[in-house]
C-alpha cells in the first residue's frame, strides 16, 4: 500500500492504465519480407495485426465489447467524447469534446451534432505519438489519462473509461503503423520524391529549407473579389479577408470559418471565403478517404468477418433478406422493380442491399435501354445517401454507376454531365442563383460528386489499369499553389499504393500482390485478362470499397464489360470530344441570352458560322440502343431562336450521319447487338446523304417541321419581366 499514490482530498483516486502486452504481429503483404523484418515496433504497442477468432482487429475487437460507451469505431475512423487541454499546468478542469480520429488525423468538435460535417472542426491535426500520463494537475487528478502528441501541440487526455481509454491507443498505434509503412512504401516506389512531399497524414508540405508555409498577404481591393458580387468597401460595409486566398471580401462571402492546417503559422479555425471554403470540404474529404485506405490496406488479411455480420442482422432484416431474394428470383423482375426496391430499402441493413444490386448489376448488361432510362433516378437516389452514415450503401451505388459508365459512352456522358448538374447546384452556378441561398444539403454534395466525377474521368482515361491523373485548379476548385501540390500528392500517393498492391509497379522479387475479390474481371486493350484488378472502376472508388465491402461480395456485371473489345485511345478521344463540344453548344446559348430578343434570331447564324465541328461530335440525345450519330455539317441557314424569361432556348439543325458499328471498341456500338433475341433483323441502313442548305429547307418545310417555328416567331416576344408560357396558340398568329 506504500507504493500506492495518494489521493488528494475530494479527487477520483488514480486508476492503473489497462497493458496490452500481446505481441505485435504483422500480416502485410504489401512490402518485401525484409523490410518488414526490420520496422521498428512502437514502444507500448498492443497488438497490431494479431489473428482473431472473428477476424476482427484489435481496436474493433475492444469495441465490440464497450457496452453503453459514446465511443465507437465506424467505417470512417474512431470517434467519442474526450476531455483535453493543451499540455501544462491549469487550475481549471479539462473541457469536454466531441473528437473523431479518421487515420492519424485528429478532429474535435464542441459537440456530437457538430461532427456530422468535418468542417465544422475547430482543430484539425496530425497525431505523431500517444504515450501515458499519470493524470496528476494542479488542481485535479484524471482517471484514464494519457497524452496525444500532434502537429499542433501535446494534449492531455482522459477518456470516460478505461476500456475507452485502451481502444483510442489501440485505434492510435494501428493508425501510426499504418502511416509509417505507407511512407516505406512510397519511398520504394518511382517518383517517390513527390510521393513523399506531404507528412504522412498529408496535412502539410515537407519543404527544403523546413521553413513553415505562411499564409498569403492581404491584397486590399476596394471592392468584393467574388466574382457575383459588385459591393464596395465604405464606412457602412466593412472589408474582411481569406486568410488561405488574401482576397478581400464582404462579410456575406466570408462567414466561414475552419482551420487551415496547411498554413501551420495560423492556429485555430480562420476566416475562409466561399470558394476557398468549397476547396477546404473536398481537401478534407480526399484525405479522410486516403488515411481509411492507408489503414484498411494493411490488415487485408484480417478483414470485417462476414459470418459475424450476418449473425447481427436482426430477425426482421433476415426476413426482409428472404423476401428479397424470393422477389428478385420471378421472371418478371426488371429494372424498374430494381430501382423501387433500393428506394424501399435505403434505410435497412446492407445484406439486402447488395443482394438487390448484384441483381441490377445483371439486368442493367442485358436490359441496357431500360437501365438507361432509369439512370437519372439511379443517380439522384446515390446523391442523396449521406455517405457516412451509409456508406456501404453509398458504395454500393457508386458501383452501379461506374459500371454502367464502362457499357457505352452515352451511359458514360449521361452521368458526366448528371454530376456536372449537381455541382453546378451545389456551387449556385445557375442562372439567378447564388451561393448565399443554396441549402446546406445541396452544398455537402459537392465534394463526393466532385471526387465521382474524377473517378469517372480516370475510369475513361486509363490505358490497361494505368493512371497518369493531372490535378488542375478550375472553377469548382481555386486552390492556392500548396493546396494544388497538396492535392496531387493526395492522387499520386492513392494510385501508386494501389497498384503497388496489384502488382502493376512492384520493385522487388518476393512480391505477391494482394487478392481482391470485389472488382470485375476485365479484357485490357492487348487481349491478355486481368482478372484483380483495382483500378477497373476507378481508383477513388477502388479505394473506398477495399475498406467498406467484404471480399466475399462478389458481383456479376455482364459479358459485355468482360468480353468486350476495347480502344483506350478511340474512347478518350470521343469522350472529351462530346463534353467539349456540347459545352460549347452551352456557351453560344449562353452568348445569345445576353442579346436582345429581337436580335437573337439575326445573331444566331453569326454564332453558328464561328463553330466549327470536331471529328468525334455526335448527336447527344439518343440512346443506347442506337447507333451514333456523327454530326457532319452544321445547317447555318436554319434553326431559330426561343425567347423566355431566363434564358434563349436554341433550336440547331445538323445534318448526321449514322456509324452502326464500330468494331474496335464495343463502348461504341448500339447496345441491342449484346441482347436482341431478333437475330435475323437487319441493322439500319448506313445514312451518308449530303445535302446543300436550300434542300434541307425544302425537305423541313414539305414535312410542315417548321410550321410551328414560323409560328413563334410570328408571336411577340416576351418582355424580360414577364413569365414564361410554355403553350403557344397559333390561332391569331400570322401565316408563315
Amino acid at each position: 500500500m506504500a507504493d500506492e499514490p495518494k489521493a488528494r482530498p475530494g479527487s477520483v483516486p488514480v486508476l492503473h492504465t489497462l497493458l496490452l502486452d500481446d505481441p505485435l504481429v504483422i500480416s502485410r503483404n504489401s512490402a518485401p519480407a525484409a523490410l518488414i523484418e526490420e520496422l521498428p515496433s512502437p514502444a507500448s504497442s498492443p497488438s497490431v495485426y494479431s489473428v482473431s477468432p472473428s477476424n476482427f482487429t484489435a481496436s474493433e475487437q475492444l469495441a465490440s465489447n464497450l457496452v453503453g460507451s459514446t465511443t465507437e469505431i465506424t467505417s470512417f475512423g474512431l470517434c467519442g467524447f474526450l476531455n483535453m487541454r493543451e499540455n501544462g499546468p491549469g487550475i481549471h478542469r479539462m473541457r469536454r469534446y466531441y473528437c473523431r480520429l479518421i487515420g492519424v488525423l485528429f478532429y474535435r468538435f464542441f459537440s456530437k451534432e457538430q461532427s456530422r460535417d468535418l468542417s465544422n472542426a475547430h482543430m484539425e491535426a496530425e497525431v505523431q505519438k500517444i504515450e501515458e500520463w499519470d493524470g496528476k494537475g494542479m488542481m485535479h487528478l484524471y482517471r484514464n489519462a494519457f497524452r496525444l502528441t500532434t502537429s499542433h501541440g501535446v494534449f492531455n487526455v482522459a477518456a470516460d473509461s478505461e476500456k475507452e481509454k485502451a481502444l483510442w491507443k489501440q485505434y492510435v498505434n494501428e493508425a501510426i503503423e499504418a502511416a509509417q509503412l505507407q511512407m516505406r512504401d512510397a519511398a520504394l516506389l518511382a517518383h517517390s520524391q513527390s510521393l513523399l512531399a506531404a507528412s504522412p497524414g498529408g496535412l502539410t508540405l515537407f519543404r527544403s529549407n523546413k521553413e513553415k508555409e505562411k499564409p498569403p498577404k492581404f491584397k486590399g481591393q476596394p471592392t468584393c473579389a467574388h466574382p457575383k458580387c459588385t459591393v464596395r468597401f465604405d464606412n457602412t460595409k466593412r472589408q474582411h479577408h481569406c486568410r488561405n486566398c488574401g482576397d478581400s471580401l464582404c462579410s456575406d462571402h466570408s462567414y466561414h470559418f475552419a482551420p487551415l492546417p496547411h498554413l501551420p503559422t495560423l492556429s485555430g479555425p480562420q476566416r475562409q471565403c466561399t470558394r476557398c471554403f468549397r476547396v477546404h470540404r473536398f481537401t478534407q474529404l480526399l484525405r479522410c478517404i486516403l488515411q481509411v485506405f492507408v489503414k484498411n490496406r494493411h490488415q487485408r488479411n484480417s478483414p470485417r468477418s462476414t459470418t459475424l455480420r450476418h449473425s447481427r442482422m436482426a430477425t426482421e432484416d433476415v426476413a426482409i433478406l428472404q423476401t428479397v431474394k424470393e422477389a428478385i428470383n420471378e421472371p418478371d423482375f426488371g429494372v424498374s422493380d430494381a430501382i423501387q426496391a433500393l428506394h424501399l430499402h435505403r434505410k435497412d441493413s446492407d445484406e439486402v442491399y447488395r443482394v438487390i444490386v448484384q441483381k441490377l448489376l445483371s439486368l442493367s448488361a442485358t436490359h441496357m435501354p431500360d437501365f438507361e432510362f432509369f439512370l437519372p433516378q439511379l443517380f439522384h437516389l446515390w446523391a442523396s445517401t449521406e455517405y457516412e452514415l451509409y456508406i456501404v450503401k453509398w458504395t454500393l451505388l457508386l458501383r452501379l454507376l461506374m459500371t454502367a459508365a464502362m457499357y457505352h459512352v452515352r451511359l458514360a456522358t449521361s452521368i458526366h454531365w448528371l454530376m456536372r448538374a449537381t455541382i453546378d447546384d451545389a456551387c449556385g452556378w445557375g442562372f439567378g442563383q447564388s451561393e448565399l441561398n443554396i441549402p446546406e444539403y445541396l452544398k455537402n454534395r459537392f465534394a463526393p460528386c466532385k471526387l465521382a466525377l474524377f473517378n469517372l474521368h480516370m475510369l475513361v482515361y486509363q490505358n490497361d489499369g494505368q493512371h497518369n491523373f493531372k490535378f488542375q485548379p478550375d472553377e469548382d476548385l481555386r486552390t492556392m499553389p500548396i493546396q494544388t501540390d497538396l492535392i496531387q500528392t493526395y492522387f499520386d500517393r492513392l494510385l501508386a499504393l494501389q497498384q503497388y498492391d496489384e502488382g502493376q509497379n512492384a520493385v522487388t522479387p518476393d512480391f505477391v500482390p494482394s487478392s481482391t475479390h470485389f472488382f470485375p474481371v476485365s479484357t485490357p486493350s492487348n487481349g491478355s485478362v486481368r482478372s484483380n484488378s483495382a483500378l477497373l472502376l476507378g481508383p477513388l472508388y477502388a479505394a473506398v470499397a477495399s475498406c467498406v465491402l467484404p471480399p466475399s461480395w462478389n458481383f456479376d456485371t455482364g459479358n459485355r464489360v468482360r468480353l468486350s473489345p476495347r480502344l483506350p485511345s478511340l474512347e478518350q478521344s470521343v469522350f472529351s470530344t462530346q463534353l467539349r463540344f456540347i459545352d460549347r453548344l452551352g456557351k453560344l446559348a449562353e452568348a445569345l441570352r445576353g442579346v436582345t430578343p429581337v436580335s437573337r434570331k439575326e445573331a444566331l447564324p453569326d454564332q453558328l458560322a464561328q463553330l466549327t465541328l470536331p471529328e468525334y461530335a455526335y448527336y447527344p440525345l439518343g440512346t443506347c440502343d442506337e447507333p451514333l450519330r456523327r454530326f457532319v455539317s452544321i445547317c447555318i441557314k436554319e434553326g431559330t431562336v426561343f425567347t423566355t424569361k431566363a434564358r434563349a432556348p436554341t433550336l440547331i439543325w445538323f445534318e448526321v450521319e449514322n456509324m452502326q458499328n464500330v468494331p474496335e471498341t464495343l463502348w461504341l456500338t448500339p447496345a441491342q447487338a449484346t441482347y436482341s433475341h431478333v437475330e435475323n433483323e437487319a441493322p439500319p441502313q448506313t445514312l451518308q446523304t449530303a445535302l446543300n442548305h436550300d434542300e434541307i429547307g425544302q425537305v423541313l418545310r414539305h414535312d410542315n417541321i417548321m410550321s410551328s417555328l414560323h409560328t413563334i416567331e410570328a408571336l411577340q416576344p416576351l418582355n424580360d419581366d414577364e413569365e414564361d408560357d410554355e403553350s403557344v396558340d397559333g390561332t391569331d398568329a400570322l401565316p408563315p
